[in-house]
């Protein structure tokens, strides 16, 4: 974080990261994509916003940006393109931090969350906020002192 500016560098996992493509895509289509819908509401966007406007920057990963391009199958072909679009216009804003498929294995949250996960925890470890929707996610890096936050609970504020 930026003492001066009160600013951070945020990663947005993978879920989130969907929200954010989808709902620049078409808003509406949040509450239509089954991914998003389960999850998500219109009104989240303006939650989303608000997080993303204390970011000094927005860092990602290769597994979460991949995980979010596969993730855009699910909607029809002319939103996927749409949603496509929107992504690769989100990218260009983003610093894309690669960690080692390696690194990532040997952590301790590798087993139990996966390569994604770990790489998440590795780059919070280094500082980075988190803002997730995935309890384990969150309980996990908690416990090891990052700078978490859980999107749901950001509802109830």
């Amino acid at each position: 974080m930026s003492a001066a500016t009160g600013r951070v560098d945020l990663l947005l996992d993978t879920n989130v990261l969907l929200l954010h493509v989808i709902g620049t895509c078409d808003p509406h289509l949040v509450e239509r994509f089954g991914r998003t819908s389960s999850t998500f509401g219109v009104d989240d966007l303006a939650i989303l916003e608000a997080c993303l406007s204390t970011a000094r920057s927005l860092v990602t990963t290769p597994a979460v940006l991949a995980e979010v391009s596969n993730l855009c199958r699910g909607v029809s072909s002319y939103h996927q393109a749409r949603a496509r679009r929107s992504l690769r216009a989100l990218i260009e804003f983003h610093d894309e931090r690669s960690i080692p498929s390696r690194e990532c294995a040997s952590h301790a949250l590798f087993e139990r969350l996966g390569l994604t996960d770990a790489g998440i925890a590795l780059l919070a470890a280094q500082g980075v906020r988190v803002l997730t929707t995935d309890v384990d996610l969150y309980v996990a890096l908690a416990a090891e002192g990052v700078d978490v936050v859980n999107f749901n609970h950001l509802r109830a504020v």
